[in-house]
């Protein structure tokens, strides 16, 4: 509220409240308000409390007195009637009682002159009274009736009213009237009580305030207030202190103005509505260069030129509070500065002029200035940062291919040479070539893979596979390495495993192979097992635990959460038995987290470990289903004859699920005598590979005998053979070759469809005709001698270009094509020979990459580019075989197989 100079000077005078009264007089009249309105809401609610307890009573009263008289009305028994009418006319507060007939006709004769009695009879709601089947009340003439039609079954025969006095229900209302009065007197006593001595304990203070407030106007800053309190009564007594020691300690003048000004280093300038400077501080003269004598009377706008005049418009309309600017100052110099404007306005609200303020911002452009070269200079080694990781990621695919190409002649020729006849010495000497060449290999997968992780390039797939193949394959390709130190490996999955799931089949055939290679290489003796199982289903997803457990030297309980590290191995000492780069595990438990899994190890020292993985998989329902010609193998009973629980127990449980009757029996001298038995598996390893027929007697010699082999070892097969025995299983045990010669000791066919493990020596289906394209003679060489040895037919051509020729000229089955080569590259060959199949609609044939390109995007590269299938250098002697039987099964069904991904 603004006030003027002579209302200040000459306050209004007459009959005037303080706050003190103010505040008293408000709380009493609210308390009067509040009291008033209390009583009479509890007035009204105890009245009509008491007065719907009368009708309540009324009701009931009615409504008894009418089931009695039920049977006096129907057989129009008046003395009765009489009877019942006087009994409830004894009842205190009762005025009247009438019974009355179906018509309204009354059915006493008593009490025929009661003043009431004309009430009865001419009230209309009596007429219609028998419309209700419940108690109807009224009120008026000073009594509350109660009203209850008389019901012999549906019909209505008559109906009691009965009159209630309502005086007894007023003076209970007059009493309620009194006391309600008596304590809304005693409240409001109470209250204004209680704030007259409230408003003298809190106001007291405030007038204080105000008394001493008025001191300070006057000039008198010597006044200060007592804190008696810690509430906000307290806390602003303290602040009215402090503003009393604040205008005691600084009387605002012009020399206190003048002083602030002069000490300030941002520049101020006052000027005039026109422009020109009436005011300045020694900090403006500073920036200038102007003495402050020549400074005053001159324009501003003239002063700080074009820029400055822009900048100036700008602040004056608020298109920005402040505005940078470049200002000519001294000798030709310029001084970067920015500039705010407010107009001054004097106590009459008149515009006066305008307050510049400037301020010197040359280290502030500095520093932006700074802060720019160094972002340039970040960008500029971000950019050499990721053409270095283009170079590093181009030297690593370039190095991988010229290691990869002498390593595939290195490790091809020690494979074709361990298939020769050699001495003890030269198979040692082979051997020793074959392992260190897939060490070397092992390695370099392991950089590259770190690498790629390490960079973020690796790429996680997600398609359809048959998880439990995956395995068994795994457990086919390290199966060697552990029955060469004498180690069993099994496969132990679970029956109710999905059979197609979705995933990235390469990185988890990655993972798996590690954890197995690993248990091998610290597996002295006893067995290696890869389990698998579904769990925590969710719809069609599940996670599903793999778990590679070995029976080798274990892992120290210090060292369990290292061995996920990088470069970092279990036995980390110098003198440690066991080689590795330490990469194996930190790569493996990378591609997990990439797949969204977890991976960990349990392991108890010189008992064994075991290592676990736990990936979220989605099932694909209608895919991979085993077959429904599996044979029923209920009320059949077999043996399983081996010592390593690894090798039987799941090998029971197969059988079991099958329907049949298992007896596991850890050696010939545990067979019961006179068993009958559909069957025996024997285990190889308990003839320590040699056949001594001094047990086999033990067995039935009526039912078959399946041995269960080492698949590195044939010439146990061979001697088994040779016993008159022809059935038998390589191990680790594959679940299909399982079934398919279940289904053989189902029927007659046994001897035809129970087949032999075979070697390697050779390829399932017909011989191929394959067009080798590969320009490096070592490497054609080795692939042209393997793929002979596995009794195919091959025709070698150095160059893409011959390549599309050869596929022109001649009819082939199958085409390993190389990438890298002079003249025509593989990516160009393939896609000219897709253009020739297209244009002269021949079907395609299956294209095969292998090369010594390794890298995932070389991968999809090939197979986006037309290929079928991929084959990294150097090409393990495994992988070929299994890839040539499964395009040679799929070109004998005329169909294109989905390549291993």
């Amino acid at each position: 509220m603004k006030v003027s100079r002579d209302a200040r000077e000459s306050p209004r005078r007459g009959f005037r409240l303080n706050l003190h009264s103010k505040f008293a007089l408000l709380t009493s009249i609210a308390i009067v308000v509040m009291s008033s309105i209390s009583t009479f809401v509890h007035y009204r609610y105890q009245a009509d409390r008491e007065r719907q307890q009368l009708q309540s009573h009324a009701q009931n009263l009615a409504s008894l007195v009418a089931d009695n008289l039920v049977n006096s009305v129907a057989k129009s028994d008046f003395q009765d009637l009489r009877y019942q009418a006087d009994r409830v006319r004894d009842m205190d507060n009762i005025e009247y009682a009438y019974i009355l007939d179906h018509e309204h006709c009354l059915l006493t004769d008593g009490s025929r002159d009661h003043p009431f009695l004309n009430r009865v009879m001419t009230d209309e709601l009596s007429r219609r009274a028998a419309q209700y089947s419940h108690p109807v009340v009224l009120e008026g003439d000073g009594v509350i009736e109660a009203m209850n039609p008389i019901f012999l079954g549906n019909d209505c025969i008559g109906m009691i009213r009965i009159g209630f006095d309502v005086k007894p229900l007023e003076a209970a209302l007059g009493k309620i009237r009194q006391r309600s009065v008596i304590l809304a007197i005693a409240f409001v006593l109470l209250g204004v009580g209680a704030t007259l001595w409230l408003v003298g304990k809190v106001l007291q203070p405030v007038q204080s305030l105000h008394e001493a407030a008025g001191e300070i106007a006057t000039g008198d800053f010597q006044g200060r207030l007592e804190v008696t309190s810690q509430d906000e009564i307290g806390e602003l007594a303290s602040a009215f202190n402090l503003m009393a020691d604040s205008l005691q300690a600084s009387t605002v003048s012009k020399e206190y103005v003048d002083s602030i000004l002069e000490n300030m280093g941002e520049s101020v300038l006052v000027t005039d509505t026109s422009g020109i400077i009436e005011s300045c501080n020694p900090a403006a003269c500073s920036l200038f260069c102007i003495p402050q004598g020549e400074l005053l009377g001159q324009s501003l706008l003239e002063l700080v030129g074009p820029q400055g005049q822009k900048a100036i418009g700008k602040t004056l309309n608020r298109v920005s509070e402040a505005e940078e600017f470049l200002l000519r100052a001294g000798e030709g110099s310029s001084v970067p500065v920015q500039i705010s404007a407010h107009e001054f306005v004097d106590r009459q609200e008149r515009t006066r002029g305008t307050i510049y303020v400037l301020q010197d911002i040359s280290e502030r452009k500095e520093a932006e200035s700074a802060r720019e070269r160094f972002i340039q200079d970040l960008d500029q080694a971000r950019k050499k940062a990721e053409e270095a990781t283009r170079a590093k990621s181009f030297f690593l695919a370039n190095m991988s291919h010229e290691i990869r190409t002498p390593m595939n002649g290195i490790i091809g020729m020690s494979d074709l040479m361990m298939g020769t006849d050699l001495d003890e010495e030269q198979t040692e000497f082979a051997k020793t070539i074959q392992s260190s060449g897939r060490a070397l290999l092992e390695i370099i997968n392991e950089i590259l893979d770190f690498s790629k992780i390490e960079s973020g390039h690796l790429v996680i797939e997600d398609e359809p596979l048959q998880l439990s193949d995956l395995l068994e394959e795994v457990s086919s390709l390290m199966a060697p390495i552990a029955q060469e130190k004498g180690v069993e490996l099994a496969v132990d999955l679970d029956d109710d495993l999905p059979a197609c799931l979705r995933g990235d089949a390469l990185r988890i055939r990655q993972v798996v192979s590690n954890l197995v290679g690993n248990a091998i290489k610290f597996t002295q003796q006893g067995a290696v097992v890869i389990r698998a199982r579904a769990e925590s289903w969710e719809g069609d997803w599940c996670k599903v635990r793999m778990d590679v457990q070995d029976s080798g030297v274990g892992i120290p309980a210090d060292r369990l959460d290292a061995v996920f590290d990088s470069f970092t191995q279990a036995d980390g000492s110098t003198t440690r038995k066991f080689g590795g780069t330490g990469l194996g595990l930190t790569i493996s438990k990378e591609l997990v987290r990439l797949m969204g899994g977890e991976i960990g190890v349990e392991s108890e020292l010189h008992v064994g470990s075991c290592f676990w993985i736990l990936l979220p998989m989605q099932m694909v329902r209608g895919r991979g289903e085993e077959s429904s010609q599996w044979s029923d193998l209920r009320e059949r009973k077999f043996f399983v004859l081996s010592q390593q629980p690894s090798v039987r127990v799941p090998l029971a449980r197969r059988l079991q699920y099958r329907g049949g009757s298992v007896l596991e029996v850890a050696g010939p001298q545990d067979v019961p005598r006179n068993a009958v038995v559909d069957g025996a598996f024997v285990d190889a390893a308990l003839l320590n590979g040699n056949i001594n027929s001094s047990w086999l007697g033990k067995l039935p010699q009526t039912v078959p005998q399946i041995l269960l082999f080492p698949a590195s070892k044939p010439e146990i097969r061979d001697a088994w053979k040779e016993s008159g025995r022809n059935l038998s299983l390589s191990k680790p045990i594959k679940r299909s070759e399982l079934d398919r010669l279940l289904i053989g000791l189902s029927g007659k066919a046994i001897e035809k469809t129970a087949t032999d493990s075979e070697g390697l020596d050779h390829t399932e289906g017909p011989p191929l005709r394959v067009l080798l394209v590969e320009d490096n003679p070592v490497n054609s060489r080795v692939a042209t001698r393997a793929l002979e040895k596995l009794g195919h037919q091959v025709h070698w051509v150095t160059d893409g270009s011959k390549a599309v020729q050869a596929r022109q000229r001649d009819e082939y089955d199958l085409i390993f094509m190389d990438l890298q080569m002079p003249v025509m590259d593989g990516m160009t060959a393939t896609a000219e020979i897709r253009k020739y199949e297209a244009d002269h609609e021949i079907s395609p044939i299956p294209i095969i990459a292998m090369t010594a390109n390794a890298m995932a995007e070389d991968r999809m590269k090939c197979l986006e580019g037309g290929m079928d299938d991929y084959l990294s250098k150097p090409v393990k002697w495994e992988t070929l075989v299994a890839t040539l039987q499964r395009w040679n099964h799929k070109l004998q069904e005329g169909a294109s197989p989905s390549p291993e991904r």
